[in-house]
């Protein structure tokens, strides 16, 4: 890592004030003084705290003739909808290092990221389900949209870092009042439950620092073995998707998908249309907004929906969108509960309007009650912008993409031809 800060031409170091990130401008500035910048980002979270801390960083830069850089990211105005508080300051810190590396090839950026951070970040991803490449994210160098972050410091421990700023005459730096809030999961595991198991168990945090090592090892290897599987499936080719083992369909996905992380969900649906005995071309919904297609040769992505009404008639063009219409003798239907959504062929209108679901709508369900659509997709956890109806011109809906069918044209005995709707939307 010394050598890559030698050559470097600018090293930035993400300053916020705090013990870690302090130790980490200190160390870089006495070592290479004529290229280490300092940059400060303002989150707008904490109110004259968060300015005082600013504060706090220019006058420790400019006392050392430090090049300081504030850049204000104002997180709470400028996220998305359905995004965390920490997700979108990091896609806002993100988008500003973009604007800041003018030079990505001779430029290093610095984050003040410990040991204790790895394994506070090692239990965070863990609790979320994540393979070994998420648990071991804090790596000590990442290359991301073409800049280089360097993490220094995963070998050294708070108290490591403590220690280095004392022996540097250093005793002030900022403290974040929220840290000391254990209602935040992260603050938890800092302050009451790795203290408790070092008590219990003193060589715990040790040998988890001993594991993200091995983790990073493997996951080092399979994200090597998904960039060769990856040449191999980007094209497409259906028979080299199905041939991928999980561990690598994840990662390659995630590459098909520009960096896009998929759910584990999404994986599983995919991997399961990937084997099923191919019939006809399938929409494969991923959410998040991403969805695929496959043909009996080709898997690619579809661009983003359009969310206007689409007009279906299903007894003159029996594929819509992913949806697929066929009519069958009522003696041929044995099964009416798996697979797809039935009706009675006679009682349904012959045109069909496939649209966004609209807030208030409700679904006559076979119970006798008509039931709020927002209920019924919230429970299924699918996404706002992928919640679509299949009605009538009168607004009668009969189906919720991937949820169920209503009770409207019912199929029973006196059925005489049952229309089949089917589609990868189920599951």
């Amino acid at each position: 890592m010394l050598s890559k800060l030698s050559e470097a031409q600018k090293i930035l170091v993400s300053f916020s004030g705090g013990a870690d990130s302090l130790a980490l401008l200190l160390f870089a500035w006495k070592h290479f003084p004529g290229k280490t910048e300092a940059v400060h980002f303002e989150h707008g979270f904490r109110g004259e705290e968060s300015l005082r801390d600013a504060a706090f960083c220019r006058t420790f830069c400019e006392a050392r003739h430090i090049p300081f850089h504030l850049v204000p990211l104002d997180v709470p105005r400028n996220k998305i909808n359905g995004e965390g508080d920490e997700e979108a300051a990091r896609r806002l810190r993100l988008e500003a290092w973009k604007q800041l590396v003018s030079d990505p090839e001779h430029t290093v950026v610095l984050l003040g990221h410990h040991g204790d951070d790895a394994v506070e970040n090692l239990l965070l991803r863990l609790f979320r389900g994540s393979n070994s490449s998420g648990l071991t994210a804090l790596r000590e160098e990442r290359i991301l949209n073409g800049i280089c972050f360097l993490r220094p410091q995963l070998d050294m421990t708070r108290a490591d870092i403590e220690a280095f700023l004392a022996e540097n005459g250093i005793r002030e730096w900022c403290q974040d009042s929220t840290n000391s809030d254990s209602i935040y999961l992260r603050n938890y595991l800092r302050n009451v439950f790795l203290p408790e198991l070092s008590e219990h168990a003193p060589h715990a945090i040790g040998g988890m620092r001993c594991s993200l090592r091995s983790l990073a090892d493997d996951a080092d290897l399979l994200e090597q073995l998904s960039d060769e599987a990856y040449e191999r499936c980007k094209d497409g080719c259906v028979d080299e998707w199905k041939a991928l083992h999980p561990a690598l369909l994840v990662r390659v996905l995630r590459r098909f998908l520009n960096g896009v992380v998929p759910a584990r969900q999404a994986v599983d649906r995919l991997q399961q249309e990937l084997q099923r005995s191919y019939s006809h071309p399938v929409r494969i919904d991923l959410g998040q907004g991403i969805m695929l297609k496959r043909t009996k040769n080709i898997l690619s992505i579809l661009p983003e929906p359009d969310r206007a009404e689409i007009i279906w008639n299903w007894k003159e063009e029996p594929d819509c969108c992913g949806l697929h219409a066929k009519i069958l003798l009522r003696e041929k239907v044995e099964d009416l509960t798996g697979g797809a959504a039935f009706f009675d062929a006679d009682l349904m209108p012959e045109t069909l309007i496939l649209a966004p679901w609209q807030e208030g709508s409700r679904i006559l369900t076979f119970d006798g009650k008509n039931k709020s659509l927002k209920k019924l997709f919230c429970d299924r956890h699918i996404s706002d912008q992928d919640r679509r109806v299949l009605k009538g011109e009168d607004g009668t809906v009969y189906m919720a993409i991937g949820v169920r069918n209503s009770a409207v044209a019912k199929v029973t005995e006196e059925t005489k031809s049952v229309l089949c709707i089917s589609g990868d939307f189920m599951r």
